[in-house]
């Protein structure tokens, strides 16, 4: 009985210190602008502590409400550059999976319908170096 008590502590402190990342949170409201009251808010980005395998910030962003905003890693916590596979979402269903190369728009882009299906795809070039942005798609793959 005691080496299962003493397994069971163990097992706590091993998934308390495993979980207790730390966050910063900031509230936004419809302007994208940052306000320092929940109230004024219309949305939270949730920033985690750097991931050391990507070196990139986990973001998580959510309405007030506690529905999902938008996933996604960046290179910096204010303003977040993106990189990688980007997810945003309305009314809780995905919306919109991108790509992001340095905080640009880069590969395919899908957007659905609020019933799951595909609406579209639009294609984006990898950025140049150095560019300020990539503003237009390239090419407009599919649209349903």
């Amino acid at each position: 009985m005691t080496k299962s008590l003493v397994s069971l502590l163990l097992f706590i402190g091993i998934s308390s210190s495993a979980f207790s990342q730390r966050q910063n949170a900031y509230f936004f409201n419809k302007k994208n602008i940052e306000v320092k009251d929940r109230d004024s808010a219309e949305y939270i980005r949730i920033v985690d502590e750097l991931d050391s395998e990507s070196n990139l910030y986990p973001v998580k962003e959510y309405y007030i409400d506690g529905t999902k905003k938008s996933i996604g890693f960046s290179s910096r916590i204010i303003p977040p550059t993106y990189e990688g596979q980007y997810i945003e979402y309305r009314k809780g269903k995905k919306f919109k999976l991108a790509n992001f190369s340095h905080g640009i728009l880069s590969g395919n882009e899908y957007t659905y319908f609020s019933n799951g299906n595909l609406y579209s795809i639009v294609f984006y070039k990898e950025p140049v170096k150095g560019a300020v942005g990539n503003e237009e798609p390239s090419q407009i793959v599919q649209v349903n």
